[in-house]
């Protein structure tokens, strides 16, 4: 179970997308497990609120406004590179963004998670 944020809450991407949005995200190769959040507020403190989720090659937005989505790509420096490549219902798909400023998020949750199993045994 994938949950993010959205601007109704935390929602379960599972029970929130419809079976043919989740066969559009299947197709692009765009799996939930495989998601890693990109909390705003690790961008900046103004970003309270806006989430974002990668894969390492590309930064996926679900349920933000596009000025949230502009105000964020912004704050990641990434303003520039980005190319919105799909924009389905309230999915948006970003990519040509340095995988430098994506992969960082992608590694910092799996330092996180092995940091957590070590606190754990």
């Amino acid at each position: 179970m994938t949950l993010i944020e959205s601007r109704s809450g935390k929602v379960d991407l599972k029970q929130e997308l419809s079976e043919e949005e989740q066969e559009i995200l299947d197709e692009m190769g765009i799996y939930f497990d495989e998601l890693h959040e990109v909390s705003g507020k690790r961008l900046h403190d103004f970003m309270i609120g806006d989430t974002a989720y990668t894969d390492g090659d590309r930064l996926i937005f679900f349920d933000v406004l596009p000025k949230s989505r502009e105000k964020f790509l912004y704050y990641m420096g990434a303003e520039n590179e980005a190319e919105l490549t799909i924009l389905w219902k309230d999915v948006a798909v970003y990519e040509g963004i340095g995988p430098g400023r994506l992969g960082r998020y992608v590694e910092d949750k799996d330092e996180e998670d092995e940091e957590e199993n070590l606190h754990d045994t």
